[in-house]
């Protein structure tokens, strides 16, 4: 079983979309390296049993019927990413208006806010925290994770700040 990285594990064609949660040794959770004892299905998400993340099966460009674990949160931060990349260049390229433009950023925004606010609540309970590919422990991770958790609410805050205009 090829790895990628430190954390992305990647799975053949051994794995079928009719698969069960099927025991894999050496498999290890992207978030805090733990060993996951057992995979979720295609198109479930399990969380890990040490960090509580969730994590699930995601398909791997480029390589028929190959996947890779990752935490469902870092697959929405990546969406998110492209997502607000695609709005600044439709609006440069387009005629959007400002409004519209406010708009679609007040929903990325919630979806931003959601995903800090998930990550700070797992990580302030758990004592794992993981960002930018760094894993932390302990007292520091609980700190991290509660201003993950407040940024996330002042996230929520221009979402209500937003959704006037």
């Amino acid at each position: 079983m090829p790895t990628f990285g430190s954390s992305e594990t990647t799975f053949g064609p051994h794995l079928s979309g009719d698969s069960t949660q099927t025991p894999y040794t050496g498999v290890r959770c992207p978030c805090c390296a733990s060993k996951v004892e057992q995979l979720p299905r295609l198109w479930t998400i399990k969380p890990c049993r040490v960090c509580r993340r969730p994590l699930t099966l995601v398909w791997f460009l480029g390589r028929p019927r190959t996947y890779r674990l990752h935490s469902l949160l870092d697959v929405g931060g990546a969406i998110y990413g492209l997502s607000t990349l695609d709005l600044i260049t439709a609006f440069i390229l387009s005629e959007m208006n400002a409004r519209t433009f406010a708009k679609i950023v007040t929903i990325l925004l919630f979806v931003f806010g959601s995903l800090l606010l998930v990550d700070g609540v797992l990580g302030f309970g758990t004592r794992i925290d993981r960002t930018w590919s760094v894993v932390r422990r302990g007292g520091i991770a609980k700190l991290i994770g509660g201003g993950k958790a407040a940024a996330g609410m002042t996230a929520f805050g221009l979402v209500l700040v937003g959704l006037t205009l």
